[in-house]
């Protein structure tokens, strides 16, 4: 079992003095929460190598909010509002080992996000309010070893269906204020191949390579609740079709003085949006990162040298881009000793 307990008490003031004299927010907000769950789970051997489990998980969460205050857009007497939800979830999952170092498994499972109540205030007046999130999920893949090849393998593939997804949506009021809602999706879908591997490939040299395909992840039916705007088919926000990632790590041992440390590192995330209309101008392009570490460890010491260069092909990416754009960071290069105590 868990429990859970927060209340929290805000002041925010905004006063821009060329577009109002008066303050445009001066309010004092609190916000109570309050979540409990119980979880079992139950593993059965059948025997030949195969396995079953299941696990059952009971939530219930509270939440209470207020806010009054005398800004231009605040409301001078309290208003409070509150919200209770409570749902159980569950998975069930199958294995066969087949000896070796091999697994295979599949999975169903369901999951639950609570609703919420905000303390901001929607163009209505009513706080932003959004119901509980529900998933069903399904995933299905294989776990490997082979320690005489110094490999190991990770491979899955999985989907993602979601009932009354929960969204992030950013908009602005006759371009005075701007209003940071939490939605609801009525239907989203997620679908795609993750894998993972390492390779030992001698006792200096090692290499590590990972990557995510989503050839779907979209809305499958969304009316936005601020503009009515059908979002049906609309990519998610921040989910690139492919991600990837590669390393490759040298040691070498340097006589009696410690040991080298070389790593590169190339990562990389295809085209996706940051909004929910897939705006154009508010997309990222497609983008690699290449990384490169080098550290010295002396013998029996506490501390270590290192060196490094991040994003040394100076490539132009950002983390966020709409109301203040938030770029990466350019080719970068730090030196510096740490201490272990």
């Amino acid at each position: 079992m868990n429990y859970f307990t927060s209340d929290s008490r805000e002041h925010f003031f905004q006063n821009v003095p060329l577009l109002n004299p008066r303050p445009l927010f001066d309010y004092h907000s609190t916000a109570d929460e309050t979540a409990w769950a119980a979880f079992g789970h139950a593993n059965l051997r059948l025997g030949g190598g195969w396995r079953v489990s299941g696990g059952l998980r009971f939530s219930d969460e509270d939440n209470e909010v207020s806010r009054i205050g005398t800004g231009e857009f605040d409301d001078p007497e309290r208003v409070t509002a509150a919200g209770s939800w409570d749902q159980p979830s569950w998975r069930l999952d199958l294995e066969y080992s087949a000896g070796d170092g091999l697994l295979y498994y599949a999975g169903l499972s369901t999951g639950f996000r609570s609703g919420g109540v905000t303390t901001v205030r929607l163009p209505d007046g009513e706080f932003n309010r959004y119901d509980p999130e529900d998933l069903l999920a399904f995933e299905t893949g294989l776990k490997s070893q082979w320690p005489e090849l110094g490999l190991t393998l990770d491979a899955a593939a999985f989907h993602y269906d979601f009932d009354n997804l929960q969204t992030l949506n950013v908009y602005s009021v006759d371009d005075k204020e701007f209003i940071v809602e939490i939605d609801n999706a009525a239907k989203a879908e997620v679908y795609g191949i993750d894998a993972a591997a390492s390779l030992q490939a001698t006792d200096r040299l090692s290499v590590t390579a990972a990557f995510v395909w989503l050839p779907k992840r979209e809305y499958v039916d969304y009316i936005g609740s601020e503009d009515g705007q059908d979002l049906s088919g609309y990519e998610l926000p921040r989910a690139p079709e492919w991600s990837a990632i590669a390393s490759i790590t040298y040691r070498r041992p340097l006589a009696h003085y410690g040991e080298l440390t070389g790593r590169v590192e190339y990562s990389y995330r295809s085209g996706f949006f940051y909004t929910l209309d897939n705006l154009a101008a508010e997309a990222q392009a497609a983008y690699g990162l290449l990384n490169l570490l080098l550290r010295f460890e002396p013998p029996q010491a506490n501390w270590y040298a290192f060196a490094s260069g991040r994003n040394l092909t100076d490539e132009d990416y950002f983390h966020q881009v709409f109301i203040q754009a938030a770029p990466g960071y350019p080719d970068t290069y730090e030196v510096g000793v740490g201490f272990r105590f």
